[in-house]
C-alpha cells in the first residue's frame, strides 16, 4: 500500500515500498482545473488579445513544478519547446498555431 508523503493543491506524492531498501516515489497531479480554465477561456473568447499581447497557453502547476525540478524554469527555449509540444498544445487558448516567441 503506498504511503502519502506530500501533497498540495491538486497533487499528491506517494511512496511505494518495492523491496526492503528500495522505494519508488510517484507524483500524481489533477490538472482538471487548468483544463477547465482553457475551456472557459476558449468558449468566452477571453484570450487576452489586448495591447498586442495574447494568452497562448495555461501552465498547469505540475508543469511549473517540473520546470523547477528539472532546471528549465528560466529557459525561454525550453518553455517554447513545451508550449509547442503535444502536452503544451492541450493547454492552448484560442490560438492553435505555434508559439514563436516568449
Amino acid at each position: 500500500m503506498p504511503e502519502l508523503i506530500g501533497g498540495g493543491q491538486g497533487s499528491a506524492t506517494l511512496m511505494h515500498k518495492v523491496d526492503e531498501d528500495k522505494y519508488v516515489i510517484q507524483n500524481v497531479h489533477d490538472d482538471s482545473g487548468a483544463q477547465a480554465l482553457v475551456k472557459a477561456l476558449n468558449q468566452d473568447g477571453l484570450s487576452g488579445k489586448n495591447d498586442g499581447m495574447r494568452l497562448e497557453r495555461v501552465i498547469p502547476q505540475h508543469v511549473l513544478d517540473r520546470s523547477f525540478a528539472e532546471g528549465w524554469f528560466n529557459d525561454n527555449a525550453a518553455w517554447k519547446r513545451w508550449a509547442n509540444s503535444p502536452e503544451g498544445r492541450l493547454y492552448g487558448v484560442e490560438y492553435n498555431g505555434k508559439v514563436k516567441t516568449l
